[in-house]
């Protein structure tokens, strides 16, 4: 941390998990451990912050002749608190000498804030982190550390009596193959099973390949608009069929022993383009003979954090882990996608959130 000076800083959280709930405290201790030498410090603090983050592409030139593509990333902010460790007065400095000083902290978490979305290396991402800066004189680099943490809305499924309903649902193609079933309710959280019942009328007798359901996420974060496959199965006794009639029963289970963020939707008041929205849908897809034949079912359904007894689930079973240089970190995915109608620049609005 300068010359002749040996020293490192730490945040020690008051819990192994690194994961919160919205409205929870967060709690801990920072640590500067001085080995050698003493510090000059003009300001010590602690500041939690919640961003969305996502890259763009844009047009550029290579020695102004060849044309290229450049990224962009983008961080915006929609949550920040700070807490001061060490605030000398006006022209003066604090020094702090060989050993271990340490500055308990708490932080509150605000109600409605969007979860944790996506590890904080890849992009998208919506991410919270505590970072310690040590602010020494103007001719000195300022220290850094920062610390990860997961931050989920309690999305309980009991204030949405609805959820808890049986849902029906039903399409059919232009040559009239028409698919119709129920779900035993609408509301799941992680580790539960869907029941399925499925009902086809195929009185033409096509072909029926197979029908495969599945389990979507839907999200945006920003402009960004992606989906991503949860989970995939074939239907049971449907393949390769040409029967006028189908009735079958059964059920696939949401994984639990993966990380899935509730669903929600945000808006800061105070940033327009902190949008999130994280939606849930099954997806029957029927694979049919013949061209232009096939056809999809989507199911919304509600991903929740507590059940009706009020247990939180989904809690993430691994703390996340960052860098000082996350932010420089290349993004890993396959493309990008422009969603116009979250481009635009919407009336403020109150901070809400719903589901």
């Amino acid at each position: 941390m300068g010359n002749g000076t040996s020293s490192s800083i730490a945040i020690n959280l008051d819990r192994s998990n690194e994961f919160y709930f919205t409205n929870e405290i967060i709690s801990g201790t920072v640590e500067l451990t001085i080995v050698e030498g003493r510090i000059e410090v003009e300001e010590i603090f602690m500041k939690l912050t919640g961003e969305l983050s996502y890259t763009s592409a844009s047009a550029g030139r290579d020695n102004k002749v060849h044309s290229t593509t450049q990224t962009d990333y983008h961080h915006i902010p929609f949550f920040s608190r700070k807490t001061i460790f060490a605030q000398p007065k006006p022209g003066q400095r604090f020094v702090y000498g060989q050993g271990r000083h340490s500055w308990p902290f708490q932080i509150s978490l605000d109600e409605h804030l969007p979860p944790t979305m996506n590890q904080p290396q890849l992009y998208p991402n919506v991410r919270y982190y505590l970072q310690v800066v040590i602010d020494k004189s103007w001719y000195k680099p300022s220290t850094k550390e920062r610390k990860i943490v997961a931050v989920y809305p309690h999305v309980n499924l009991s204030d949405n009596p609805q959820c808890l309903q049986l849902t029906t649902f039903g399409n059919h193609n232009r040559k009239d193959l028409t698919l119709k079933g129920t779900l035993n309710k609408s509301g799941f959280v992680p580790g539960e099973s869907v029941q399925i019942k499925l009902e086809i009328a195929n009185p033409q007798r096509l072909l029926i390949k197979n029908i495969i359901c599945s389990i979507f996420q839907i999200f945006c974060i920003g402009p960004i608009k992606r989906e991503s496959n949860i989970l995939q199965s074939l239907v049971p006794n449907i393949m390769n069929s040409r029967a006028m009639q189908f009735n079958e029963t059964f059920s696939i289970e949401i994984p639990g022993n993966i990380t899935l963020a509730p669903s929600y939707k945000y808006q800061s008041a105070s940033q327009q383009a902190a949008i999130v929205v994280n939606d849930y849908v099954v997806r029957f897809a029927v694979k049919v003979e013949g061209l232009f034949d096939n056809f999809e079912v989507n199911v919304p359904i509600i991903l929740g954090t507590d059940q009706n007894s009020g247990i939180a689930a989904g809690i993430p079973a691994a703390a996340l882990t960052m860098n000082d240089d996350d932010d420089d970190l290349p993004p890993s995915y396959d493309s990008i996608v422009h969603d116009p109608k979250y481009q635009k620049q919407e009336e403020k609005t109150d901070e809400e959130s719903f589901f």
